[in-house]
């Protein structure tokens, strides 16, 4: 099963996916969050990579769409909008209203 999630870039941002550009993985080295938010950016610099890899999150990096600085991100996590019910077969947070692609 796939779900479908697309995001829509605004006149003052981009939303990228975390490996869809390789100069991204420098981008988060240099985050650096604000409000003493230290574990969000824990979160980015440390985790964001082998989440993905493990097939656990996706992440998104949001750009300032003129200077490409990486102004925010956030993370989906499977286990967060999806309820298993039995075997393979997941339906999503009615909440969330995401497509189902079977």
């Amino acid at each position: 099963m796939i779900i479908e999630f697309s995001v829509v870039d605004t006149k003052d941002f981009t939303i990228e996916h975390l490996f869809d550009n390789p100069e991204n993985l420098d981008l988060i080295t240099s985050f650096q969050a604000t409000n003493g938010a230290a574990g969000l950016e824990n979160y980015l610099k440390n985790q964001s990579v082998d989440d993905e890899e493990n097939n656990c999150s996706r992440t998104y990096l949001v750009k300032d769409a003129l200077s490409a600085e990486l102004v925010a991100y956030f993370s989906l996590k499977t286990g967060l909008i999806t309820i298993q019910l039995d075997g393979e077969k997941f339906d999503s947070v009615p909440a969330l209203n995401l497509q189902i692609l079977q």
